[in-house]
């Protein structure tokens, strides 16, 4: 024979819980409890029952926080589900812009080295123009160099030299001003 508070510690719930499942159970009382004083005494039938009823109960309360939780977890699953779907949807957009845009991008650097073979094919004609006028002009720049001054020719070397077409070669670089 047990004392209701040490049930209740055993099962784990409230010792008014007990009294409660004890007062409503018809007959509980009289077959199965026993009063000495003041303390009520359960016999060994009266735990069992008392044992079973409340287990089961836990038993139900866990399946149903389990099957709560699996609601719950596959609630979660399908927002994220659902939000992949949209990433995914997003990313295939992307990349077939970029698949148009990269096949845009060859067609114009085809058309660009057509043109660019077209204009060197154009330049040696030229060149090969300008190579029968040349002939004739070499001895006038022989000529005209043979009339130029020494003074002429000192001041073109004293003017500064453009490479490339940017800034003097004579010029420093701004990391080059400490040195």
């Amino acid at each position: 024979m047990k004392k209701i508070k040490e049930l209740s510690e055993e099962l784990g719930v409230s010792r008014q819980t007990i009294n409660r499942y004890i007062n409503k159970t018809a007959g509980f009382k009289e077959k199965y409890v026993v009063i000495k004083g003041r303390t009520n005494f359960v016999n060994e039938d009266g735990q069992k029952l008392i044992k079973s009823h409340f287990e089961s109960n836990e038993e139900k309360k866990e399946t149903q926080s389990s099957t709560d939780n699996n609601d719950e977890l596959v609630d979660v699953l399908k927002k994220e589900l659902h939000s992949k779907n949209q990433q995914l949807e997003t990313m295939q957009i992307l990349l077939d812009q970029q698949q148009r845009l990269t096949s845009q991008l060859t067609h114009n650097m085809n058309k660009l080295k057509e043109e660019l073979d077209y204009e060197r094919a154009n330049r040696i004609e030229l060149a090969a123009e300008d190579t029968q006028e040349t002939d004739i002009d070499e001895t006038d720049t022989k000529e005209s160099f043979k009339n130029t001054t020494d003074a002429q020719r000192a001041e073109d070397s004293q003017a500064p030299r453009y490479y490339f077409g940017f800034r003097p070669m004579n010029q420093k670089k701004w990391w080059q001003f400490w040195k």
